[in-house]
């Protein structure tokens, strides 16, 4: 068996990585005018805690807002419920996708149409199954998440209650011989993918991941928990780790600058029918206690058919710009769903509460953001390029070519009048104009840091604006626009450095 199982690894062609350091916007820009609603249903305010009849509750109540029931065609033979049960926690820990919420989702499909067999299907990357713990990171022991998750015992649960109910547990991470490859549309990361045969032939593949922050890429949600689609036996356990475990090659590149592509890459891998956030308990600062995250209860349930809008929407929910999030933009701009979510149910004032940003000692980036990234470039000749998407926020202009110096233009518009603040660093001299007038300047080499300053602006008008930084020698530079909070505001450091949602940049929609 084991000689098989190599074997098939083996027969595994390489991915070819794409990495292009920018692209013009006109290339992949292909936005939707199609728009689902987005649900909110919250229960009782924290610190209550819900029963498990109020968490069936609000997550059929979400999902029939969200007009769930629409996607149950007659065609629709198999539905794959996708949770997050990245590492080996239990239901309620806030890491893991509570599974009363999967057992919700399951109970609302059964009982509209109990002839489609519902397929648990999760592909964690903190746990090893028995048998595959000889080729993963050293000292691997194999362990049942979906066992210590409660989801072993939620299944025979249903199918006592439900004797008629067809329902199993697949681990998506293997085996080998049921692994296929599969090609995104617009390749970001990688040229080719290799997931489970059931994700890509589920006639409906809901995902159902936890509302969270993470160090990496901000916030985990929707989008994000396909990469738990990434077979294990081909990317390792944990999947930047390559199987068999291979000293990190092989694996996913799960760091900077790559990791958001990578997600939008598997988003297009098999892109998720309907999202149902589980915002019972979730994490603030990072995804899970054993690093730094923190236990949030929000008592609250998101959902909808739009996994772009629905990852907005909960970015908002904690008080977040989801144009921040450069994954959450990336499946914007590709065409697979709206960044203006149209809310139903519960009103998103209501729900929303800042959540703590990542700790900036560890991730400058999750409180920087994403950085402006589209400009108008131009070098030497003066002549201004269309827009380019620079697909880092270190962005470096000579990448397109030799110049003595470049100059990138860009702008806004706010709703209101307001403080902000400008968020700028460079390794190199730059000066920042705002309509014609020189609001930063630096001279000089320096390291490079998320940000170097940052500028207090006063009374912005409402309007639009614009904005031009000139690069004096070749090197890199970040630049962000951050809302103005109180400068005695309780904790204001874990919370800094969001774009305002009343500025839209130009060439965003």
């Amino acid at each position: 068996m084991l000689v098989l199982l190599l074997a098939l690894l083996l027969a595994l062609p390489v991915s070819g990585y794409t990495d292009r350091p920018y692209y013009y916007l006109s290339e992949i820009k292909n936005t939707t005018d199609i728009t689902y609603p987005v649900a909110i249903r919250q229960g009782a305010k924290p610190p209550k805690q819900l029963s498990d009849g109020e968490v069936e509750k609000l997550v059929h109540e979400a999902m029939s807002l969200a007009d769930f029931d629409s996607l149950l065609t007659e065609d629709v033979k198999t539905i794959m419920l996708k949770p997050n049960i990245v590492e080996p926690f239990e239901s309620g820990s806030g890491v893991i996708t509570d599974y009363r919420v999967v057992q919700a989702a399951a109970v609302y499909i059964h009982e509209r149409r109990p002839d489609i067999k519902i397929i648990v299907g999760e592909g964690a990357g903190g746990w090893v199954p028995a048998g595959y713990e000889w080729g993963a990171f050293p000292g691997a022991k194999a362990e049942d998440g979906f066992a210590v998750a409660g989801y072993r015992d939620m299944v025979a649960y249903l199918k006592k209650k439900y004797p008629d109910l067809d329902i199993e547990i697949i681990d998506i991470n293997i085996p080998a011989e049921d692994i296929v490859e599969v090609v995104p549309k617009v390749p970001f990361a990688d040229d080719k993918y290799y997931i489970h045969r059931m994700v890509r032939d589920a006639d409906l593949l809901v995902t159902i991941p936890v509302l969270k922050i993470i160090e990496t890429c901000q916030v985990t949600l929707g989008l994000k928990n396909n990469v738990g689609i990434a077979a294990g036996v081909v990317y390792g356990w944990a999947k930047m780790r390559g199987f068999p475990y291979t000293k990190n090659a092989g694996g996913l590149r799960h760091t900077y600058p790559v990791i958001d592509e990578e997600i939008a890459d598997l988003v297009q891998a098999r892109v998720p029918d309907f999202v149902i956030i589980d915002g019972i308990v979730g994490m603030e600062q990072d995804k899970t206690h054993i690093r730094r995250g923190i236990k949030k209860q929000a008592n609250m349930i998101i959902a909808g058919r739009d996994p772009v809008a629905v990852d907005a929407a909960a970015s908002r929910v904690m008080m977040l710009n989801p144009r921040d999030v450069e994954y959450i933009t990336l499946c914007y701009y590709i065409g697979l769903g709206s960044l203006e979510p149209i809310i139903v149910g519960d009103p998103l004032e209501e729900v929303a509460e800042r959540w703590i940003k990542p700790d900036t000692r560890y991730s400058p980036r999750g409180h920087f953001g994403q950085g402006r990234r589209i400009f108008e470039v131009a070098g030497d000749s003066g002549e201004f390029s269309e827009p380019i998407l620079f697909m880092d926020t270190l962005i470096n202009p000579w990448v397109l070519g030799d110049a003595r110096r470049y100059t990138l233009r860009t702008g806004f518009e706010l709703e209101e009048t307001m403080d902000l603040e400008l968020w700028v660093g460079s390794d190199c001299s730059m000066t920042v104009y705002l309509d014609g007038e020189p609001i930063y300047r630096h001279s000089g080499r320096r390291k490079h840091e998320l940000p170097n300053d940052i500028v207090k602006l006063a009374n912005v008008q409402a309007g639009t604006h614009e904005v031009e930084i000139i690069l004096g020698q070749k090197g890199s530079f970040s630049l962000t626009i951050g809302e103005g909070l109180p400068r005695f505001m309780a904790g204001r450091d874990q919370f800094d450095g969001t774009t305002p949602l009343g500025l839209k940049w130009r060439w965003e929609d």
